[in-house]
């Protein structure tokens, strides 16, 4: 099967590039799955350093800040590789269904002629 061409519902302009909004929306999906792959090594390398600070006089403020930054940004974190992987999932899916309904509605337009 070949590569779908640009699709061009009317107008001087293209609407979709399906082969590359189909490649970015990988693209993005494969961002999050990199990421889930990589965050529970660096969330243990983050809780490795808070055993590691704050030992000193001086350290218990510093402690206390590093803890509240990794409590603020470990929630967030853990949504990054679904919440990535949703996004390019949608976009492959808006890629189909685009296709879906332009070869729908490319017959509608010359069954009008006749």
């Amino acid at each position: 099967m070949s590569e779908p061409g640009p699709v061009n519902l009317g107008g001087d302009k293209i609407d979709m590039y399906p082969g590359a909004t189909f490649d970015a929306a990988q693209l993005v999906h494969d961002a999050g799955s990199v990421f889930g792959d990589v965050w529970p090594g660096l969330l243990g390398a983050i809780r490795t350093a808070e055993g590691q600070l704050g030992n000193g006089p001086l350290g218990a403020p510093f402690r206390e800040q590093y803890n509240s930054f990794e409590a603020s940004v470990t929630p967030v974190a853990e949504q990054v590789q679904a919440t990535y992987e949703g996004l390019g999932q949608a976009g492959a899916k808006a890629v189909a269904t685009y296709l879906e309904l332009d070869q729908q509605v490319v017959p509608a337009r010359f069954r009008m002629i006749e």
